[in-house]
């Protein structure tokens, strides 16, 4: 589904670009905790994605389990 590769490569884009993250570390089944996003990363993280797409992210649904899919998923939706 293209959609979801598009905001999976915007969620890709905001970790390398914005918080230093190497691409290659990351992929869809990786969790938030895992990329090492604590709560305060987390909220800064869906800053970043809402400025980048306009879409607010919902950030009690951002928790340390969610996924990258997931995230894209949710920009997606």
């Amino acid at each position: 589904m293209s959609e979801h590769s598009e905001s999976y490569d915007t969620v890709v884009s905001v970790l390398v670009g914005k918080f230093q993250f190497v691409r290659d570390d990351l992929s869809p089944e990786v969790t938030v905790e895992e990329v090492g996003l604590d709560s305060l990363g987390r909220a800064e993280f869906a800053l970043c994605l809402r400025q980048e797409t306009g879409v607010a992210q919902d950030e009690d649904g951002l928790t340390g389990e969610s996924t990258l899919a997931d995230v894209a998923r949710a920009l997606a939706s």
